[in-house]
């Protein structure tokens, strides 16, 4: 049986931005490391913000989830240790491991290998714990000759891999204007090359203008935070371990130290949130510098175990002192590379180490002083000489909410997020969404997930659940030419249990002009703040 629904339909052009303007109005609220407004800064201001899944991190119900590396002396993986070889400590406190998985745990099954579909949404079904790795090639912080020897460096990793990659891999480009998907996930090897020869590098305006001044830094650390928010939200449905590869500078350091508290504390908070939202959708980050020099070495060093031990009693804040886009790897269990030329061996060890990797988890065991620390340091040792050890360094058990903003700024917020999902060819998959056309001309029929839904129960027992519908007709530029939106509230009454009804249908309508090439339909949870996306192509309406 379908969910009982009522919809409520809108006229609301605001609920879309143009294509690429999302980042480019984030960034307008930024007054010289002003107020900076984080990709889910309206869902959590309103209160409703649901925790994420059990199956993604990372701190669950007092359930902490962690994803380690172990190689040896020449840095290859290490994948026959049991749970006896390893200890965990929080903020230096010894934990007890409540569960462990090898790295056999997350492989690709053959079956699911030989087919065609690698889209996230077919292994969310097929094999939910295989990760998948995402190459990003940064247009937006990169000087255009670095951007060149990236690209080359991509191809040249990509043609030392096999016809059918190991693991589904996809293209990003991220510039000025949008985060661009070059490639779905695949593992053709040539479908990743053609597209990459395909594309144009864009040339970065931005940065050549404003440079490392207060401003350039500023736009440029929202731009950049706004793309790992955007790419960590629409993979969040997705279980397995998103490993980013960051192929650029990113945006320039900054000294926190020389700023002003109030600034300080604003874009603390935005590091941390993003940190978090990034390890929710467990997603771990690795940068590469493209800029060229004759040193081999990169800014990643190893440490002992009884080093890392001493470090975890003095637990303390990444975002205090200098931050850089490479603040963001190690946070999130990723590495950053740098002064290399050598691009595409750190490309693949970067891939190679997303995907070997163990799963531990455990309940924070503290006093009452270590529960009141807002960042939790943490120590992964292996009780084997000689091997060595990557992981997070730590979480954030509370980090602070967004700044405080007007209703109208908040509608803004949303209007930037949804345009910035209409535009995108990525799959967004924390809500399961499917798309079907009806019998009449421009009239759709949506299935939407109820256990990917926000339900509330009102006084009177009926569960409810707020929902907003975008429909975009796009053409062959990916401009939006059609477009219609639709808040809607799924009903559901007092005597079904939420368990019963595996979907909630919608209906949308949309005028669709000839020369539309793709029908994108987005739904977003109003309560929890997550998106799903579907697309029907034009012999389908």
């Amino acid at each position: 049986m379908n969910v009982v629904l009522h919809a409520q339909h809108t006229k609301n052009r605001s609920c879309m931005s143009g294509h690429g303007s999302f980042r480019r109005h984030l960034t307008a609220a930024i007054l010289l490391y002003g107020t900076l407004l984080s990709a889910t800064a309206w869902s959590q201001a309103k209160g409703g913000a649901e925790t994420a899944p059990a199956n993604t991190l990372r701190v669950k119900a007092q359930l902490v989830v962690v994803d380690v590396t172990v190689t040896d002396a020449s840095g290859n993986a290490v994948t026959n240790l049991t749970k006896d070889d390893f200890e965990i400590y929080e903020s230096g406190v010894k934990q007890t491991i409540r569960s462990f998985e090898p790295p056999s745990a997350h492989t690709l099954p053959a079956a699911v290998a030989s087919g065609s579909d690698m889209s996230l949404r077919h292994l969310q079904q097929t094999a939910p714990e295989t990760p998948v790795t995402v190459l990003v090639m940064d247009e937006l912080n990169t000087k255009y000759m670095d951007q060149v020897y990236s690209r080359t460096s991509i191809k040249r990793y990509l043609n030392s891999q096999p016809e059918t990659l190991l693991q589904p891999t996809a293209l990003f480009a991220v510039t000025e204007a949008s985060l661009k998907q070059v490639n779905d996930f695949t593992l053709n090897r040539a479908s990743l090359l053609d597209a990459l020869q395909q594309h144009k590098p864009a040339y970065p305006f931005q940065m050549m203008r404003t440079g490392t001044s207060a401003e350039g830094t500023a736009e440029r650390f929202a731009e950049s935070l706004a793309t790992l928010q955007q790419v960590a939200q629409a993979m969040s449905g997705f279980p397995g371990r998103k490993n980013i590869v960051w192929v650029g500078q990113g945006f320039p350091s900054i000294d926190m130290r020389n700023l002003p508290d109030t600034q300080q504390k604003l874009l603390r908070g935005a590091g941390e949130r993003t940190i978090n939202m990034m390890n929710d959708a467990h997603a771990t980050l690795y940068t590469i510098d493209p800029q060229m020099a004759t040193s081999g070495a990169d800014d990643f060093t190893e440490t002992s175990g009884d080093e890392m031990l001493s470090e975890a009693h003095n637990a303390k804040n990444p975002f205090d002192g200098t931050i850089s886009f490479n603040t963001f790897a190690p946070e999130t269990g990723g590495r950053a590379f740098s002064l290399g030329n050598d691009i595409d061996h750190q490309i693949r060890a970067s891939v190679e180490q997303g995907t070997t990797f163990y799963t531990l988890s455990y309940s924070p065991q503290m006093n009452v002083s270590e529960a009141e620390q807002e960042y939790r340091r943490l120590t992964v040792r292996c009780l084997r000489p000689g091997l060595h050890v990557m992981t997070r360094r730590g979480y954030f058990s509370a980090p602070p909410p967004p700044p405080a903003v007007s209703p109208k700024q908040l509608k803004k917020e949303l209007s930037f997020d949804l345009g910035a999902a209409a535009v995108s060819k990525m799959s967004y998959t924390a809500i399961g969404l499917l798309a079907s056309p009806a019998e009449q001309p421009g009239a759709f029929i949506l299935q939407v997930d109820s256990s990917s839904m926000s339900w509330q129960t009102g006084e009177d027992g009926e569960h409810r659940s707020e929902l907003l519908l975008l429909t975009v007709a796009l053409d062959k530029n990916d401009k939006p030419i059609a477009k219609s939106a639709s808040s809607v509230t799924a009903r559901m009454p007092a005597d079904r249990a939420l368990s019963s009804v595996p979907f909630a249908t919608l209906q949308a309508q949309l005028n669709i002009p000839a020369n539309a090439t793709r029908v994108r339909f987005i739904v977003r949870d109003m309560s929890s703040g997550r998106i799903g996306s579907a697309d029907l192509l034009p012999d389908t309406h």
